[in-house]
């Protein structure tokens, strides 16, 4: 589940930008078979931190998302 809010600006007549943001939560279900490399190399003190640890362990969680965006547009038709 994610919920978004955004707003979008026109520059002139042909140019958009489109700038969101969000929060949500997902449910993910990690199982692992057949491993062939050593948990020290990828789960070391200093990368934990990067990888937040959610592909470490094997079971269920519920995990949360944050979103933000930014985009730039161009209308090609208009009515």
């Amino acid at each position: 589940m994610h919920v978004k809010i955004g707003l979008e600006l026109l520059a002139g007549k042909i140019v958009k930008f489109d700038i969101f943001g969000g929060l949500g939560i997902a449910s993910r279900n990690n199982y692992y078979t057949q491993v062939a490399y050593r948990e020290e190399e990828y789960f070391s003190e200093e990368k934990g931190l990067l990888l937040f640890n959610n592909y470490r362990y094997e079971g269920s969680k519920i995990i949360p998302h944050i979103t933000l965006g930014f985009r730039i547009g161009f209308v090609v038709f208009d009515d």
